[in-house]
């Protein structure tokens, strides 16, 4: 859209550029006043000196204002997109870590052969129990939250 606008500027500069020419008037002339009657041919030249005055200096800076506007908005989306790119490589690293301290760890079973064994009490299980179920669902909200911004990374490449 602003780059549209910037064409009909541009296209409006070109217009009010072709109004500072001159306008040739020829033709054919009849006038009938009291007493007489004119007949002849009608020439004429027109030069604008102040019809137009300063509109072609206000389209340039309309054309310097749809230029800076455009490029406002790509610095604005560059930006953009570069923060989400930022919180996707923390999140990324935050996840991979997630995956190393859980590929590492196999707590429910070590917990249920230790309740069994009688090496923990039933409050410390289900203590250690929820622990595990709580990093499990950080893990889960990580990467969902990965996947969100992947997702708002992905709609610029369409």
């Amino acid at each position: 859209m602003l780059e549209q606008e910037r064409v009909i500027a541009q296209k409006q500069l070109e217009v009010n550029r072709a109004l500072w020419l001159p306008k040739f008037k020829a033709g054919y002339r009849y006038q009938g006043i009291e007493g007489g009657d004119f007949h002849g041919i009608h020439t004429g030249i027109t030069i604008p000196l102040w019809e137009n005055n300063k509109t072609i200096k206000t389209q340039k800076a309309k054309i310097v204002y749809a230029d800076l506007e455009v490029e406002d908005h790509r610095i604005e989306h560059f930006y953009e997109i570069k923060q989400w790119y930022e919180t996707y490589v923390n999140l990324k690293i935050s996840l991979d870590e997630y995956r190393d301290v859980f590929s590492t760890l196999n707590s429910t079973t070590l917990l249920n052969k230790a309740l069994r064994l009688g090496e923990i009490s039933t409050i410390e299980y289900f203590m250690e129990m929820n622990y595990f179920y709580n990093s499990s669902l950080g893990f889960l909200e990580v990467e969902r939250d990965m996947y969100f911004v992947l997702a708002d990374l992905y709609k610029y490449q369409l």
